[in-house]
Protein backbone atom coordinates (compact mmCIF):
# COMPACT_ATOMS: atom_id res chain seq x y z
CA UNK A 1 0.00 0.00 0.00
CA UNK A 2 1.15 3.32 -1.03
CA UNK A 3 0.23 7.16 0.97
CA UNK A 4 1.36 9.91 -0.25
CA UNK A 5 1.23 13.17 2.37
CA UNK A 6 1.37 16.65 0.56
CA UNK A 7 0.12 15.68 -2.77
CA UNK A 8 -2.93 16.42 -4.78
CA UNK A 9 -4.66 13.96 -6.89
CA UNK A 10 -5.32 15.93 -10.28
CA UNK A 11 -7.64 13.47 -12.52
CA UNK A 12 -8.60 9.87 -11.52
CA UNK A 13 -8.93 7.64 -14.40
CA UNK A 14 -11.45 4.74 -12.87
CA UNK A 15 -11.34 3.12 -16.95
CA UNK A 16 -7.54 3.05 -17.02
CA UNK A 17 -7.20 1.99 -13.20
CA UNK A 18 -4.41 5.16 -12.63
CA UNK A 19 -4.31 9.12 -11.10
CA UNK A 20 -1.76 11.23 -11.87
CA UNK A 21 -0.58 13.39 -8.82
CA UNK A 22 0.83 16.77 -7.99
CA UNK A 23 3.72 16.52 -5.35
CA UNK A 24 3.01 19.72 -3.69
CA UNK A 25 6.58 20.03 -2.53
CA UNK A 26 8.50 19.19 -5.44
CA UNK A 27 6.00 20.29 -8.42
CA UNK A 28 6.61 17.15 -10.02
CA UNK A 29 3.08 15.85 -11.83
CA UNK A 30 3.47 11.62 -12.10
CA UNK A 31 1.05 8.81 -12.60
CA UNK A 32 0.24 6.28 -10.24
CA UNK A 33 -1.15 3.07 -11.27
CA UNK A 34 -3.10 1.25 -8.14
CA UNK A 35 -5.48 -1.56 -8.10
CA UNK A 36 -7.82 -0.08 -5.59
CA UNK A 37 -7.96 3.32 -4.91
CA UNK A 38 -9.30 4.38 -1.29
CA UNK A 39 -9.93 8.26 -1.07
CA UNK A 40 -9.32 9.36 2.29
CA UNK A 41 -10.56 12.96 2.64
CA UNK A 42 -10.16 12.98 6.54
CA UNK A 43 -13.08 14.79 8.68
CA UNK A 44 -12.79 17.80 10.88
CA UNK A 45 -12.02 16.92 14.91
CA UNK A 46 -14.88 17.17 17.22
CA UNK A 47 -13.70 19.17 19.93
CA UNK A 48 -15.47 18.79 23.22
CA UNK A 49 -16.10 22.37 25.16
CA UNK A 50 -14.11 21.29 28.24
CA UNK A 51 -12.18 24.08 30.40
CA UNK A 52 -8.46 23.69 29.44
CA UNK A 53 -8.83 22.26 26.35
CA UNK A 54 -6.52 24.91 24.85
CA UNK A 55 -3.96 24.24 27.51
CA UNK A 56 -0.29 23.71 25.55
CA UNK A 57 -0.64 19.81 26.49
CA UNK A 58 -3.83 19.67 24.33
CA UNK A 59 -2.73 18.33 20.64
CA UNK A 60 -5.16 17.84 18.22
CA UNK A 61 -4.08 15.16 15.44
CA UNK A 62 -5.69 15.28 12.18
CA UNK A 63 -3.00 17.29 10.03
CA UNK A 64 0.63 16.54 8.79
CA UNK A 65 1.49 19.59 11.22
CA UNK A 66 -0.31 18.07 13.91
CA UNK A 67 1.41 14.64 13.84
CA UNK A 68 4.99 16.30 13.29
CA UNK A 69 4.19 18.63 16.70
CA UNK A 70 3.00 15.36 18.09
CA UNK A 71 6.33 13.34 16.93
CA UNK A 72 8.40 16.40 18.06
CA UNK A 73 6.53 16.18 21.98
CA UNK A 74 7.36 12.50 21.52
CA UNK A 75 11.09 12.79 20.60
CA UNK A 76 11.83 15.30 23.63
CA UNK A 77 11.06 12.14 25.96
CA UNK A 78 8.72 14.72 28.02
CA UNK A 79 5.35 13.03 27.11
CA UNK A 80 4.61 9.85 29.72
CA UNK A 81 1.18 9.42 29.30
CA UNK A 82 -1.29 10.18 27.70
CA UNK A 83 -5.68 10.38 27.00
CA UNK A 84 -6.64 9.62 23.56
CA UNK A 85 -10.00 10.61 22.72
CA UNK A 86 -12.26 8.80 19.88
CA UNK A 87 -11.39 5.28 18.80
CA UNK A 88 -11.59 5.81 14.42
CA UNK A 89 -8.91 4.99 12.84
CA UNK A 90 -7.10 8.65 13.42
CA UNK A 91 -6.92 7.63 17.59
CA UNK A 92 -5.77 3.87 16.63
CA UNK A 93 -2.83 4.94 14.83
CA UNK A 94 -2.26 7.76 18.11
CA UNK A 95 -2.58 5.11 20.33
CA UNK A 96 -0.45 2.89 18.92
CA UNK A 97 2.17 5.17 18.17
CA UNK A 98 1.98 6.43 21.72
CA UNK A 99 2.89 3.15 22.94
CA UNK A 100 5.73 2.06 20.37
CA UNK A 101 7.37 5.43 22.42
CA UNK A 102 6.56 4.05 25.99
CA UNK A 103 3.75 5.83 26.88
CA UNK A 104 1.04 4.99 29.22
CA UNK A 105 -2.18 5.31 27.31
CA UNK A 106 -5.73 5.74 28.08
CA UNK A 107 -8.21 5.76 24.83
CA UNK A 108 -11.54 7.28 25.76
CA UNK A 109 -14.76 6.45 23.21
CA UNK A 110 -18.06 7.74 23.37
CA UNK A 111 -19.49 4.52 21.62
CA UNK A 112 -19.81 1.57 22.83
CA UNK A 113 -17.22 0.26 20.70
CA UNK A 114 -13.45 1.28 19.12
CA UNK A 115 -13.85 1.69 15.91
CA UNK A 116 -17.73 3.20 15.41
CA UNK A 117 -18.30 2.08 11.65
CA UNK A 118 -16.93 -1.53 12.38
CA UNK A 119 -19.60 -4.36 13.25
CA UNK A 120 -19.24 -4.87 16.87
CA UNK A 121 -18.15 -8.13 16.58
CA UNK A 122 -14.81 -6.80 14.42
CA UNK A 123 -13.89 -4.89 16.93
CA UNK A 124 -13.82 -7.31 19.93
CA UNK A 125 -10.57 -8.49 18.96
CA UNK A 126 -9.47 -4.63 18.49
CA UNK A 127 -9.90 -4.00 21.97
CA UNK A 128 -8.56 -7.33 23.21
CA UNK A 129 -5.10 -6.26 21.74
CA UNK A 130 -5.67 -2.69 22.74
CA UNK A 131 -5.75 -4.03 26.60
CA UNK A 132 -2.74 -6.76 25.94
CA UNK A 133 -0.75 -3.56 24.85
CA UNK A 134 -1.33 -1.88 27.92
CA UNK A 135 -3.60 0.52 26.48
CA UNK A 136 -6.48 1.46 29.36
CA UNK A 137 -9.86 1.24 27.25
CA UNK A 138 -12.80 3.50 28.00
CA UNK A 139 -15.86 3.45 26.40
CA UNK A 140 -19.20 4.91 26.15
CA UNK A 141 -17.87 8.25 27.64
CA UNK A 142 -18.41 10.94 25.34
CA UNK A 143 -16.10 12.93 28.12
Amino acid sequence: MMCFVRHKVLEIKPENYFVSVKNLDSGEVFVQPYDKLIIATGARPIVPPLEGISARNVQLLRTVPDAEQLKHLLVSGKAKKAVVIGGGFIGLEAVENLRRQGVAVTLVEKTDQVMPPLDREMTVDIEKELRQMGVRVILGNGI
